[in-house]
């Protein structure tokens, strides 16, 4: 018997349509000879950051106290199958992992710092650091988990804050929200002007990008941040002024919506 531990959140959509098309009607049989756990990312933290948890849903294969296999995400029934398949029979992956990096390649580094923060923090937030020198797609990915796991996973965004600082600078912010992390982390230290002044200075460098303007003003909106709002007003007005007939709605929604109170 060994256990595999699910871990998901209320208010992640992945991890219900996960439990609906795949936990609920094939579990059983998917997880016959073991014992499944489902672990809530916000009501167990220790746990999450025993197994180092970086996005949701995860599923973390257990075999004598070491993790031997981990799917992360959910995309669909038969993919995720697969790999939760894959992960029951796997072993320990460290050993393979150690080898791959050896020679310093970066995606090997990245991959082997991510996979040792369950087994020792420690040494894989020193190997992530080392994958984080670089100019490429690993150095990125080095620098998101590194963000993820000391603000999602340790609940530390003193320290996440300058990754996601470092992150948004050197790779931009298109895909991986390194802004929105970073604004997000000043916030929780009580210092909404510092991420609002993230998104300003965005809004500065693209005074036409309505998906900027509108990032800005759900940040103010979330954090109850009215110093923002004429500012944002003030940039979304004159961002309309500018806009094609199709690209004028977004903005229209904005200046609506700092009508209301935050």
């Amino acid at each position: 018997m060994f256990t595999a531990l699910k871990f998901g959140a209320s208010w992640c959509s992945m991890c219900v349509h996960l439990d609906r098309d795949v936990i609920g009607p094939r579990g059983d049989a998917l997880f016959e000879g073991v014992e499944l756990r489902a672990v809530d990312f916000d009501e167990d933290p220790a746990l999450a950051e025993r197994y180092a948890v970086l996005e949701l849903p995860t599923l973390v294969v257990v075999r004598e106290g070491v993790e031997t296999g981990r799917v992360v995400g959910y995309a669909d029934p038969a993919s995720w199958i697969g790999a939760a398949k894959a992960a029951l029979q796997s072993e320990d992956p460290i050993p393979a992992l150690r080898e791959a990096a050896a020679g310093g390649d970066p995606s090997a580094l990245r991959e082997l710092g991510e996979a040792l923060l369950s087994r020792d923090a420690d040494e894989g937030i020193a190997v992530l650091e080392q994958a984080s020198w670089g100019d490429g797609p690993a150095a990125a990915s080095a620098l998101w988990a590194l963000g993820r796991f000391h603000h999602r996973v340790r609940r530390d965004p003193a320290t996440a804050r300058f990754i996601w600082q470092q992150l948004e600078r050197r790779f931009g912010d298109d895909e991986l929200g390194a802004r929105w992390w970073y604004a997000k982390a000043q916030a929780e230290l009580g210092r909404p002007d510092l991420g609002s002044l993230a998104f300003a200075q965005r809004v500065a460098e693209a005074p036409d990008d309505a998906d900027a303007i509108g990032d800005w003003a759900r940040f103010a909106g979330r954090h109850g941040y009215e110093p923002a709002r004429e500012a944002i007003r003030a940039a979304a007005t004159a961002a309309l002024g500018r806009a094609r007939r199709d690209a004028r709605e977004p903005l229209e929604d904005v200046i609506m919506n700092l009508s209301r109170p935050f």
